[in-house]
């Protein structure tokens, strides 16, 4: 009976360390066979990664350069208005070329404006969510987190313009229908060209949020390029290691199938 138990328990201690040698056996030959393919898709990532992240840096400089062009037009709109109320205290003659100008010209460069502005709005919405996306991926270390999105700031700059063309066509009213009260027109004409001047701080802190975005895009760009040089280093170190353990396993199995063949033995 004795002799029969110990029979059983050699053979399966035997099958145990067959079974570990196949195993690890497997094991080194998976290894090895996967890690060039595994090395080759994390490096194909990595490149769009990259490519992602100079496709926003792009689309960055596109951004602030609209930003810059829009600071410019309402820089030249508020000159133009300060000139215009100037005028009134001057002369009346000048008021009918002067409601064609605040009433076509000026609400023309408005309307530009803030449609440019809110094209980019979804520009912006790209870039955030790109650089949402990338801030995520292990490894990279950057953390994302803006007090405001860039395409919520431009958003709300587009928005505190929306009723810039309906006073424009309010002063051109005026304009027209009153010639006896340019004090008054002088006036509004003053307060308006007052409050496009606090759009140009609104820009300003957009450019410098469009500013902040290129940093963080460019410190991204760098840690990538970094991972891309030495993700291949750090594949084969990972592979040597598991391979080192599956020889350890494998020659584990050595006390196993030599209890094996004692328990036959006896």
């Amino acid at each position: 009976m004795n002799q029969h138990r110990n029979r059983l328990l050699g053979r399966i201690l035997i099958v145990t360390a067959l079974l570990g040698w196949l195993i690890s056996l497997g094991g080194l030959v998976g290894v090895w066979v996967l890690q060039p393919s595994i090395t080759q898709s994390a490096v194909t990532f990595l490149n769009l990664g990259q490519r992602t992240l100079e496709t926003t840096g792009q689309l960055l400089d596109v951004i602030d350069t609209s930003l810059a062009a829009a600071s410019d037009n309402i820089t030249v709109v508020q000159t133009m208005l300060t000139e215009t109320a100037g005028t009134f205290d001057k002369t009346s003659p000048m008021l009918q070329s002067a409601a064609s100008m605040v009433g076509n010209d000026f609400a023309k460069m408005t309307t530009e404006t803030r449609n440019a502005l809110i094209s980019l709005k979804s520009s912006a919405k790209i870039v955030d969510d790109s650089l949402r996306f990338i801030s995520r991926i292990p490894l990279i270390g950057s953390p994302y987190n803006p007090p405001a999105p860039l395409d919520v700031s431009i958003s709300n700059l587009a928005a505190s313009m929306d009723n810039l063309p309906a006073n424009l066509a309010e002063i051109q009213a005026w304009l027209n229908s009153t010639g006896s009260d340019l004090q008054g027109l002088q006036k509004s004409t003053s307060q308006f060209s007052l409050n496009m001047g606090t759009l140009i701080p609104n820009l300003a802190a957009a450019r410098t949020t469009a500013a902040q975005y290129k940093v963080l895009v460019q410190d991204l760009k760098n840690e990538f390029g970094s991972l891309q040089a030495n993700l291949p280093t750090y594949i084969f170190l990972a592979a040597v290691v598991l391979s080192l353990f599956l020889v350890w396993l494998a020659f584990a199995q050595l006390g196993t199938f030599f209890q094996g063949v004692e328990q036959l033995r006896r």
